[in-house]
């Protein structure tokens, strides 16, 4: 799967806001949410798993489009 593959190039850890991060770590996506100092929960998304959640998304957006019009 390519996206599998762009996880192993991705570069560390990121801040996506709200205290959550993204890191990738044996091929998953790690979420995390932290309090500034550790990790006080953790979300390893499989690459099939990321796959749905961007599905969800679109589908999202497009009744969100779909409202407005």
């Amino acid at each position: 799967m390519e996206r599998q593959a762009a996880f192993n190039f991705m570069p560390k850890k990121s801040y996506l806001g709200d205290g959550v991060y993204v890191d990738v770590e044996n091929g998953m996506l790690k979420l995390t949410t932290e309090n500034g100092v550790e990790a006080d929960n953790v979300i390893y998304l499989e690459p099939q798993v990321y796959e749905s959640l961007i599905q969800y998304v679109s589908h999202l957006k497009q009744k969100y489009h779909d409202q407005k019009t």
